[in-house]
C-alpha cells in the first residue's frame, strides 16, 4: 500500500500488516475544534470581523502551545457558502460538507 505516512501531518498512525505488508491504517492526530460565540448585536459586521480574525490569531498561539496543528470548525449547513469564504480567507481548508479545517504550523 503505498500512502505518504507524512510523519508532521499525522504523528498517530495504528498499522495492519500481512507478511509485511502494509494492508490498512488508521492515521490521525490531534485536532482542536473550534467554535464561535459571536453576539450578532456587537458593532458592526466589520468590527465584528476584525473579533473574530484576532481571535483566531491568538488561538493559533494557544494551540501552538499545547502542541496542537490543527483546528477543526464545523458550521451550520445554511451559512457554509457566505461563512465558509470568510473562513478561507483566514486559512481554513474545507474539508467535506460544513467541516473546515485550519493546520498550524
Amino acid at each position: 500500500m503505498e500512502y505518504d505516512f507524512n510523519v508532521l501531518r499525522f504523528p498517530d498512525r495504528l498499522v495492519a500488516e500481512d507478511g509485511g505488508r502494509v494492508i490498512a491504517a488508521l492515521i490521525g492526530r490531534q485536532s482542536e475544534q473550534v467554535d464561535l460565540v459571536l453576539d450578532g448585536s456587537y458593532a458592526d459586521p466589520r468590527e465584528r470581523w476584525n473579533v473574530l480574525v484576532h481571535l483566531v490569531s491568538m488561538g493559533e498561539i494557544r494551540l501552538r502551545e499545547m502542541g496542537i496543528r490543527s483546528a477543526h470548525c464545523f458550521v451550520p449547513q445554511a451559512i457554509v457558502r457566505s461563512y465558509g469564504r470568510r473562513l478561507k480567507s483566514i486559512g481554513f481548508n474545507q474539508e467535506a460538507g460544513a467541516t473546515f479545517l485550519k493546520e498550524i504550523f
